[in-house]
């Protein structure tokens, strides 16, 4: 067994080829810098168009279709079998359970057994994705001219803004350095976000008034209109709050680490040294009593201004903290604001109490028997009245359709998802 306090980091390392994820505080600080504009308030007011006008079919191109908002790759698929999803998916599973086995933290070893291959070939497999995402990209900028006459055409998204960052020499980025950081993003930005969306809308079946009150406030929020704009996003508080609860409950990352650079000495004198590695369990943390009345209770109002002002501000910790937090949370708030905002408006999201979902911990958090819900159709009385038989055939037509659609999504890019379909 190693006795070293890095090993968990260099698994990390290993998957995602030196990403931010598992780097040291210097290299980070520095890569943090690089790509810190993609988080930058016009990036994502741009992101959210984007998002809000490729989710009205059916919300089926939501995982895929964002994507072009931070790579803007052509990727083929956003069907069930897609293989760039399944290599995530078995990245996340055989990470943990090598830590599980005390021979497999030898890469010697590791490499001669069944899962090391499978890790090191999902590795393989993800990398070639990148790879050809980077490729496709620079094929695509041979064709345009200067970084100003690239910014008048079209955004910036975080690819470009990668091939054409400099260093303080003038250099650009290696492709192994672009391969990493782009390895991060795309990790980062499918399997977190699908585990956040999936247990938000497992905690809005259970609890129908709560829906219901997001609902109200999304419909009052956006009107008629059916794409959501920045500026809806900052009005939606109730619905804030509801996704902050979900957080609380099922943080989507539940386990980060940190190793000291100093010795800490607790209130009841233990003392831990300088080169510990200690690891945070964050589900614990947002289930402590002293922290939150009723822990297991989901209320979203304990997130509302006058309940949280004196609050420790590391009570409440899925996006991490420190200089180390999460430069994309942002963007994964706004997009869970609109994935739930647009499911919302045409579903209402039922829980299937024969299958309650156990939740597991790996790098994310998942569910051991998938997560069980039905989703059924919202229809405007009025609509139907003004356009009769026909209509009604039609939109019911329309239902079924966006149903299946919403439904595929949901088992492709949500592993163990579940849906079941009532008209």
């Amino acid at each position: 067994m190693r006795d070293d306090v890095t090993y968990i980091s260099d698994i990390i390392t290993h998957m995602r080829d030196d990403g931010t994820s598992g780097t040291g505080i210097a290299t980070h600080t520095g890569e943090r810098v690089l790509v810190s504009p993609f988080s930058w308030l016009p990036p994502l007011q741009l992101a959210c168009s984007g998002s809000s006008s490729n989710c009205e079919s059916g919300l089926l191109p939501l995982r895929w279709q964002k994507q072009p908002a931070v790579v803007r790759a052509s990727s083929s698929g956003s069907g069930r079998d897609n293989p760039y999803i399944k290599t995530v998916y078995d990245l996340s599973f055989l990470s943990v359970e090598r830590l599980k086995i005390p021979l497999y933290q030898n890469d010697f070893f590791y490499q001669l057994s069944s899962q090391g291959h499978q890790f090191h070939k999902a590795c393989r497999l993800a990398h070639l994705h990148t790879d050809s995402v980077i490729r496709e990209r620079k094929e695509f900028l041979k064709n345009e001219q200067e970084l100003e006459k690239i910014l008048k055409k079209r955004r910036l998204d975080f690819l470009d803004i990668l091939l054409c960052a400099k260093d303080e020499k003038g250099n650009l980025m290696s492709d192994e350095d672009l391969r990493a950081e782009v390895d991060t993003f795309m990790f980062e930005g499918h399997d977190t976000t699908a585990s956040g969306i999936s247990w938000l809308f497992y905690c809005m079946a259970q609890n129908p008034k709560h829906q219901q009150r997001c609902r109200e406030e999304i419909k009052e929020r956006l009107g008629q209109g059916k794409t959501i704009q920045w500026d809806d996003l900052g009005k939606m508080t109730y619905t804030t709050m509801c996704i902050k609860e979900s957080l609380r409950l099922y943080p989507p990352v539940p386990l980060i680490s940190r190793i000291l650079n100093s010795p800490i000495t607790f209130d009841d004198g233990r003392t831990l040294p300088s080169g510990s590695l200690v690891g945070l369990n964050i589900p614990g943390l947002h289930r402590n009593p002293e922290a939150w009345n009723h822990p297991d209770v989901f209320e979203p109002l304990r997130f509302s201004p006058e309940n949280s002002s004196g609050r420790h501000p590391f009570a409440f910790l899925p996006f991490s903290a420190g200089p180390r937090n999460c430069i994309g949370q942002q963007f994964a708030m706004m997009e869970m604001k609109v994935a739930l905002a647009l499911t919302l408006l045409q579903f209402e999201l039922l829980p299937d109490p024969a299958n309650p979902p156990v939740p597991v911990v790996q790098l994310v958090m998942r569910s051991k028997n998938g997560i069980h819900l039905s989703f059924r159709g919202h229809c405007p009385q009025t609509q139907l009245m003004n356009n009769g038989t026909e209509g009604l055939q039609q939109a019911c037509q329309s239902w079924c359709h966006e149903f299946q659609l919403f439904s595929n999504f949901l088992e492709a890019h949500c592993p163990g998802y579940v849906t079941n379909i009532m008209t």
